[in-house]
């Protein structure tokens, strides 16, 4: 039988090697109402509390470093695309 977080939403199977931000990834993905919530946060502050938030109350320990460090990667990935077009 799946594992269901405290929202009852089925949990995706993970590996053990993922990290709790690739885990929490995993998680985003497979919830429409959740990936909703993140879209709608007005600022990046608000964004990182929610993950941290949302993260914690599904077992896993984020810290604000590393969600500003994969943000930062994110952006370069982005910005890298449009440059090399």
């Amino acid at each position: 039988m799946p594992s269901r977080d405290a929202f009852g939403v089925e949990a995706p199977a993970v590996t053990a090697e993922q990290s709790a931000l690739g885990q929490f990834k995993a998680i985003v993905l497979a919830d429409a109402t959740l990936q909703r919530e993140l879209r709608r946060a007005p600022d990046p502050e608000s964004f990182i509390a929610i993950v941290i938030a949302r993260a914690g109350e599904r077992g896993l320990a984020i810290e604000r470093d590393e969600i500003e460090a994969a943000l930062a990667a994110g952006a370069r990935s982005w910005s890298l695309r449009w440059i090399e077009r």
